[in-house]
């Protein structure tokens, strides 16, 4: 029986800081571990500070192997969106839209694996897909104002019965003004910059729905706020569309 050619096995290579390159990206700091090494496949960590984002971006060449190695990271990929937490682990196909974003206050680490390699000639970006990270919380003026301490810090009701305080992101801040103050006739909403907070925050599923929401587990540090948006109610709801 004829055999065919023989091919040579891959070198074994080794990795450790001086084989590594690192570069800064969108707010994204980036170890490629495969820099200096002519590998079949890439990769790399990436740490992924608050509230740093990658675009909206599809390979044509690459199959892309996400490993959450801590933190909590939004991700949208294809039709789907969700929330990963240390140990998942993600497969993105090639031809595939995706985009993630670190909206928590805690720094998030990624280990990225390509294959075929990694070729910025075969990435298309898309532009952002989330404009928006700020997170709110809903209150009424006397509540907001009861819940401050002499330190800058707030502290509602919630903090003590519950051990956190309720927050939502923008497209459902609507939905918590009609469904949680359907009685109130004047509310307060208060934009957060996430970054910027001091107590843990995490996105948790705390209803039916099955969407995370954002938890402040601690006081509410004050220079985190970037505004405060008093609403009332007119035609029987309140208008958010402006905030």
């Amino acid at each position: 029986m004829k055999k065919g050619p023989r091919h040579a096995l891959p070198s074994i290579m080794r990795c450790n800081a001086s084989t590594t390159g690192s570069f800064e990206w969108n707010g994204l700091h980036i170890r490629d571990l495969t820099a200096h090494f002519n590998s079949q496949s890439s990769f790399a960590i990436i740490d992924v500070a608050p509230m740093a984002k990658h675009p909206l971006t599809r390979s044509s060449l690459c199959e892309k192997y996400y490993y959450l190695l801590s933190g909590q990271l939004h991700f949208h990929c294809g039709t789907e969106d969700f929330v990963l937490t240390r140990q998942d682990f993600l497969i993105i196909p090639p031809d595939t839209e995706f985009a993630y974003a670190n909206r928590t206050n805690r720094l998030v680490q990624l280990l990225l694996a390509h294959s075929p390699r990694f070729s910025s000639e075969h990435e298309v970006q898309s532009g952002d897909f989330y404009p928006r990270m700020h997170i709110y919380h809903v209150t009424d003026v006397q509540t907001w104002a009861q819940g401050q301490r002499r330190n800058s810090a707030y502290e509602p009701p919630s903090l003590g019965t519950e051990g956190f305080i309720h927050f939502c992101d923008y497209p459902r801040l609507q939905q918590i003004t009609e469904e949680f103050f359907s009685d109130a006739d004047e509310l307060l909403v208060v934009e957060v910059n996430p970054s910027l907070l001091a107590p843990q925050l995490r996105y948790e599923i705390h209803r039916k729905d099955g969407i995370h929401y954002p938890h402040l587990y601690g006081a509410l540090n004050t220079n985190a706020v970037t505004r405060t948006v008093p609403i009332q109610r007119e035609n029987g709801s309140f208008d958010c569309s402006d905030i």
